[in-house]
């Protein structure tokens, strides 16, 4: 009777590892309502990436500390203050099963880690080279590169950020639609997406045969990318958004929306969202 508590807790969180490894988010993904209101599909999404992050890992532990009779975090204190105490809290079963919890949680954070500071560091020398090559418009709050090709991006720091036009930008786009490329960028440093990409980017990477982490990293990349439309449609409107998507995808002035165009599948269900809200 007293391990059942924490054999519990191991087959819900077994459970829950197993949904969130591929069936909760390929349901998901179907869904319409995420890309009716990105913001509500990313906080769905962290919540389903934060369990699937820490399912399996807990599931080890609740099996290792089921020999101390309570639930999970009860066992995991009671074991704690043994181990502060100089007692031995678990058998050799137990640790074998507490030791693979905690080595997967520190596989797995340090997979995250790594990434982090490798992107940390190529962005560092990515700001190098913009600021030594480029102009800084102070009109624009922007570093503008001489270069023909429309591109716009945004170069994340601590403190430290670059928005990043080319003159085939400027060249290209109205006023109305620079500001939408603009509002855009912005909206990508201010939600700081690029972590949630790249927690997402780490959890695939530790389970690259599973399924669900692989659609979760696709799906956040198009809701960020909806959520920064959104701040765009708030500055400029859906129809001029729509219209800066589809120019600086062309790369040519003066197109129409019914000229042939060939978009990436992101870019496509962000332009029948804008073109749906600006059909409204």
């Amino acid at each position: 009777m007293g391990v059942q508590p924490a054999i519990a807790d191991a087959a819900l969180l077994g459970a829950l590892a197993a949904l969130a490894s591929e069936p909760v988010p390929v349901l998901l993904a179907q869904a319409g309502w995420p890309r009716r209101s990105p913001r509500r599909g990313l906080a769905a999404w962290i919540a389903l990436g934060t369990l699937g992050w820490l399912a399996t890992a807990a599931t080890l532990l609740a099996l290792g500390t089921a020999e101390r009779g309570g639930h999970l975090v009860a066992n995991l204190w009671v074991c704690g203050l043994d181990l502060a105490a100089g007692r031995n809290p678990l058998g050799v079963t137990g640790w074998i099963c507490t030791g693979a919890g905690l080595a997967l949680l520190a596989w797995q954070t340090a997979f995250l880690a790594v990434g982090l500071l490798a992107r940390a560091r190529r962005r560092r020398a990515h700001r190098a080279v913009v600021d030594l090559v480029g102009t800084h418009d102070a009109a624009l709050g922007a570093v503008v590169l001489d270069d023909p090709r429309p591109l716009a991006y945004h170069l994340p720091g601590l403190g430290d950020h670059r928005l990043v036009l080319t003159r085939g930008t400027l060249g290209i786009t109205e006023e109305e639609e620079l500001r939408a490329v603009m509002a855009h960028e912005r909206a990508h440093l201010s939600g700081r997406h690029d972590l949630l990409i790249q927690w997402f980017l780490a959890w695939r990477r530790c389970y690259p045969g599973v399924l669900g982490p692989g659609i979760g990293l696709r799906m956040v990349t198009m809701l960020t990318e909806m959520v920064a439309d959104d701040a765009a449609v708030r500055s400029v409107g859906p129809a001029t958004t729509l219209a800066a998507i589809h120019r600086m995808g062309c790369g040519s002035a003066g197109r129409t929306l019914h000229e042939p165009w060939s978009p990436d599948h992101i870019t496509l269900q962000r332009a029948r969202r804008l073109m749906a809200a600006a059909s409204r």
